[in-house]
């Protein structure tokens, strides 16, 4: 054990006097996460709860100039949210009948940022500003949930690939403030693409029920992702 950990100081202390003489410096970081699910049904903003997560990261910076660097790597997060966003319509009030309940969303997803940043020192302590785009992956998704015979259907549908669209882009802004190595981060990733459309869904059954209550199942449901996290971390 005392090898195990010996091999690991030596490891962090030879990638400190690598960064140290290099415009490369490699960075991690982890902390928790919050979504903010922003959802419109039948073109009204649903108000659902923000569920805590997890973020981790590996990056790297290049510097620009002094001052000035390039920020990439890979992130993971997890978030979700949960409420009784579907009764904000009366469509899906007639789909799920008596049987609604509470419903509890959680996404994993990787994202792959690309960020412009500034970083200025004052005493010992340094403070940092990045901003970019992003481009996420969902590669899992869980839904709780439990409806009548026919939403259960729609809710298959929904969590599948021909509902959620798996790729995601948005931008990223974020603050942190350094000492030493180490550093907090607090930042915001807002997505832009609407990554849920009903118009993917190819249920006989869901479009005769849109016609008889005369409502156009595509125009009815949109979502976005708005991201909100708080790290700590260790740059090299």
């Amino acid at each position: 054990m005392k090898k195990i950990i010996l091999t690991v100081m030596l490891a962090v202390a030879s990638l400190g006097s690598l960064a140290a003489q290099s415009i490369f410096h490699p960075r991690v970081e982890v902390g928790g996460n919050f979504t903010n699910i922003q959802q419109k049904i039948d073109d009204k903003k649903v108000d659902l709860d923000m569920l805590f997560g997890g973020r981790a990261g590996l990056g790297f910076e290049v510097d620009l100039a002094k001052g000035l660097y390039l920020a990439s790597g890979v992130n993971y997060r997890m978030g979700g949210a949960k409420g009784n966003s579907l009764t904000t319509s009366d469509f899906f009030k007639k789909i799920a009948g008596d049987e609604f309940k509470q419903e509890e969303r959680r996404n994993h997803n990787v994202t792959l940022p690309l960020n412009l940043g500034i970083r200025a020192e004052v005493g010992a302590l340094g403070f940092s500003v990045e901003g970019g785009a992003y481009v996420a992956y969902t590669f899992k998704q869980t839904t709780t949930s439990k409806f009548n015979e026919l939403f259960n259907e729609i809710k298959a549908q929904m969590s599948d690939k021909k509902f959620t669209d798996k790729l995601e882009a948005g931008l990223g802004l974020s603050a942190a403030i350094h000492y030493d190595m180490m550093y907090l981060r607090l930042g915001t990733d807002f997505g832009l693409t609407n990554v849920s459309s009903l118009k993917k869904l190819n249920t006989d059954e869901l479009k005769k029920f849109g016609d008889k209550v005369g409502t156009k199942i595509e125009d009815i449901f949109t979502e976005k992702n708005t991201e909100f996290y708080l790290c700590f971390g260790l740059r090299f």
